[in-house]
């Protein structure tokens, strides 16, 4: 039922009927009525909605935006709950990507060779169920199952968390690990969608995906335990990872582009599991920013590789190369894939290498190299990509070999790639900078022990810290972050959102926590002033706001009351001033009280 009325309220926003801010209420509203009804659960129908045409790209963002705030909302202004940390710790702060939010990042999948490959490219098209049981309005309209199902008897979809060319993708719970007391028992599973799965030869597709991801055993690679089916839903088991995928990452940077040192690390991560996935006689054929998550502790990992086919050598077995092909799908991305891919010819692994190219353009400057334009196209418009500010020309020139739009110019491997792009590491040329280094760090130490941190190449190693729980690291690095300038505020801002939040979440919390007997809401006001010079623009602080200065009236009101009656009766008011005065110190009555 609520889940419905959701729906009416989208609806009615769309028709411009609520503001964003009516919206919000609404909400609200709506889960305060509903305890079990979560925030994801309203994501989860949101990529529904976006599925069914409902909701458009722009609207999706929008109210996934607004949802999102509103978690950040519930965790700071529920002070008095004891669920203050569990309640919200599954929430997602920065959202991901949404399925459908541009065609240029979809995987299209075409089911035929194309004889003219400009016009056939199309997408997959899935109409909607008119079901009516409550479980469907949870369910994908292009799987068989939903949040909720069990498969094999033992894994449990808990939430939908992705969707690609394949299939979805649910965080799930593996019953006999929760049987059996294991600490973590969750793990992915990626469900061939039915559209999908009405090929052919699916099933040997995804079989095939599974046994060669198996293989490879990388840390930049995530991880696949199995491949299975219960009855007609076809499955894998993955590792669940925790943190955003590049298309989110690369959707929240300023202009400019990540830090040149950050940028070449998440290359240099996403060379070495490629190189490695090649070296395996792997070709991925979807690289593409949906398909690289960066991981909370800062690892990268390549994720999917659902269309990768062995490269063929000539020593490889006949046997093998009659079974079946998973490029004969011919799914591919439009911004990501090379003008070979287009024609249908066989991979290789320069395909692999323009992709990655155009991930890194996209790292080291915030936007892709052809503006997203498919590489065919961009040939026949003979489109050139920008320089890099920052990089050298030797730098520049191994950028733009790798992001040739022949595949006899583009640079043939990845190890070629990685060291035109990588810095020179001369002993003389270390020597050299170890000597301004230490100059550098040096006199920064004399000024202000807190900017040597701010060194492009300790940057990262200071956010993995914070990451990984450093408190003392926060609360210097919140300090810092209103001396640096815009982009680089953007960029902290963006990637440690979810850690600042909680810091001042629970500081807030520890303000006032009626448990506790800690009434302190002048405190808690200055906290979510800091908060919010932090993020200007947040509608859940702004909200925030609000729910604690209607806290501080409720409670004011109350003790007002109160004072007012046991003043009647003769009783000692002493503990209610001490409230009062604790919770609003500039009240009249304390003022009148303390007058002669």
């Amino acid at each position: 039922m609520e889940l419905a009325e959701f729906t009416t309220l989208i609806k009615g926003f769309l028709r411009k009927q609520l503001s964003t801010s009516e919206l919000s209420a609404q909400i609200l509203n709506l889960l305060a009525r509903d305890s079990k009804l979560k925030l994801s659960d309203l994501l989860s129908q949101t990529q529904i909605q976006l599925q069914n045409g409902m909701l458009d790209p722009k609207n999706f963002r929008l109210i996934s935006e607004l949802l999102n705030e509103l978690a950040i909302q519930r965790a700071i202004s529920d002070q008095e709950s004891n669920q203050t940390n569990d309640s919200t710790s599954d929430e997602t702060l920065i959202m991901r990507s949404p399925p459908g939010s541009g065609s240029s990042d979809e995987t299209l999948i075409m089911p035929r060779p194309p004889s003219n490959f400009e016009k056939t490219v199309v997408q997959t098209v899935v109409s909607h169920s008119d079901s009516k049981s409550d479980r469907s309005k949870n369910k994908p309209s292009n799987t068989r199952v939903s949040t909720g199902d069990i498969l094999k008897k033992r894994f449990e979809l808990l939430e939908l968390i992705g969707h690609g060319g394949m299939g979805v993708v649910y965080r799930a719970r593996d019953l006999v690990k929760v049987k059996a007391r294991d600490n973590n028992p969750y793990l992915a599973i990626k469900v061939l969608s039915e559209a999908f799965s009405k090929h052919s030869r699916a099933f040997i597709a995804l079989q095939r995906e599974a046994s060669k991801a198996q293989r490879l055993a990388h840390p930049n690679i995530a991880t696949v335990y199995d491949f299975d089916h219960d009855g007609s839903t076809i499955f894998m088991t993955m590792e669940l990872l925790h943190g955003q995928p590049f298309d989110s990452l690369i959707g929240q940077l300023p202009p400019g582009g990540l830090p040149l040192a950050t940028a070449m690390r998440y290359i240099e991560e996403l060379c070495s599991g490629l190189a490695y996935a090649h070296k395996q006689n792997l070709i991925h054929c979807d690289l593409k920013p949906a398909n690289i998550f960066l991981c909370d502790n800062g690892a990268v990992k390549l994720l999917d590789f659902g269309i990768t086919r062995a490269v063929k050598k000539e020593q490889q077995e006949v046997g093998d190369e009659t079974l079946f092909d998973p490029a004969s799908l011919k799914a591919l991305t439009p911004a990501y894939a090379s003008v070979e891919m287009f024609r249908g010819d066989p991979p290789d692994t320069r395909d692999d290498i323009y992709a990655l190219a155009c991930v890194a353009y996209e790292l080291l400057t915030g936007m892709h190299p052809y503006k997203k334009v498919a590489a065919h196209k961009a040939l026949e418009l003979d489109l050139k990509p920008q320089n890099v500010k920052g990089l050298s020309r030797r730098q520049q020139k191994a950028l733009n070999n790798a992001l040739a739009l022949e595949r006899d110019k583009r640079t043939p491997t990845i190890q070629q790639f990685l060291e035109g792009i990588r810095k020179p590491k001369s002993h003389a040329l270390q020597l050299a900078i170890a000597g301004v280094v230490v100059l550098i760090i040096s006199a920064v130490l004399l000024i202000n022990p807190i900017r040597k941190q701010w060194h492009e190449e300790n940057q990262l190693q200071l956010i993995q810290s914070i990451k990984n729980g450093n408190q003392d690291q926060l609360v210097e690095m919140i300090s810092a972050i209103r001396q640096q300038n815009d982009s680089q505020r953007a960029y902290l801002t963006s990637i440690l959102r979810k850690e600042i939040i909680t810091y001042y979440q629970e500081r807030i919390n520890h303000a006032i926590n009626a448990k506790s007997k800690r009434y302190d809401f002048p405190k808690a006001a200055e906290l979510l002033e800091q908060v919010k010079v932090l993020y200007p623009d947040s509608a859940s602080l702004a909200e925030a706001e609000k729910e604690l200065r209607r806290k501080k009236e409720r409670l004011v009101s109350m003790l007002l009351n109160n004072y007012k009656e046991l003043s009647q009766r003769g009783k000692d008011t002493t503990r209610v001033i001490e409230i009062l005065r604790e919770a609003d110190p500039q009240n009249p009555l304390l003022q009148q009280i303390s007058s002669p």
